[in-house]
């Protein structure tokens, strides 16, 4: 559902936004996308667990913060 609900926000965003007459980013709109993948990047390097050296089992059920998780010898 999050899927098709932004997907349907950016279908009706983006040509307005690079719209000559309405919002004229242009090439500028690289910067919301550049924002967007900063974003994106910090939120995975602090809410995605390490995973290197773990089985399925291992990680199955377990809530591992993962900044933490390659320190936790186990």
């Amino acid at each position: 559902m999050m899927n098709g609900l932004s997907g349907a926000i950016w279908a009706f965003a983006l040509p307005y936004a690079v719209n000559l007459d309405l919002g004229n980013m242009g090439g500028k709109i690289a910067f919301v996308f550049g924002g967007i993948l900063i974003f994106a990047v910090v939120f995975i390097f602090f809410m995605i667990p390490e995973s290197k050296g773990r089985t399925y089992i291992y990680r199955d059920g377990r809530a591992v913060e993962s900044w933490y998780s390659s320190k936790k010898v186990c």
